[in-house]
């Protein structure tokens, strides 16, 4: 599987993405961010990517072990 986190990087960024969060979230969010060198952007964009690559994986993973 190609590093997804390379490929979104190279490419343009034209889809904007919002959301709405608590102060505490935002606070826990941007300590980090900052922890990791990254922006708040950067941090919140590279997390979620991880964390939707790897919910698709496991689902993939079960579904082709129920075909099994």
């Amino acid at each position: 599987m190609p590093n997804a986190a390379i490929d979104t990087e190279v490419k343009t960024r034209a889809a904007r993405l919002e959301a709405r969060v608590t102060m505490d979230q935002k606070a826990l969010l941007q300590r980090a961010a900052t922890l990791s060198g990254r922006t708040l952007s950067e941090f919140v964009v590279a997390s979620a990517q991880e964390a939707a690559a790897r919910v698709i994986q496991e689902h993939e993973t079960i579904r082709l072990s129920r075909a099994e």
